[in-house]
């Protein structure tokens, strides 16, 4: 999926994109645990879950994530 229909599509990965993009410390580092997976949790499983998979896209189980979906 490119860039641009991630970002229509689950408008919620811009404004995280841009907070991982434009940190206080150009040093922070990255948690997938503690940063990545509650957003992904909050905003994107609904649409790229177990139960519904939009766009063939599932990110609720890493191998799933890395294959990707319809581009």
């Amino acid at each position: 999926m490119t860039f641009s229909l991630l970002t229509r599509h689950c408008p919620a990965f811009l404004p995280f994109l841009a907070s991982l993009l434009f940190t206080e410390s150009s040093q922070a580092q990255v948690s997938y645990q503690k940063d990545v997976a509650p957003i992904l949790a909050n905003h994107c499983v609904k649409c790229h879950g177990e139960e519904k998979q939009k766009s063939s896209l599932r990110l609720d189980q890493r191998p799933l994530m890395l294959k990707g979906g319809d581009s």
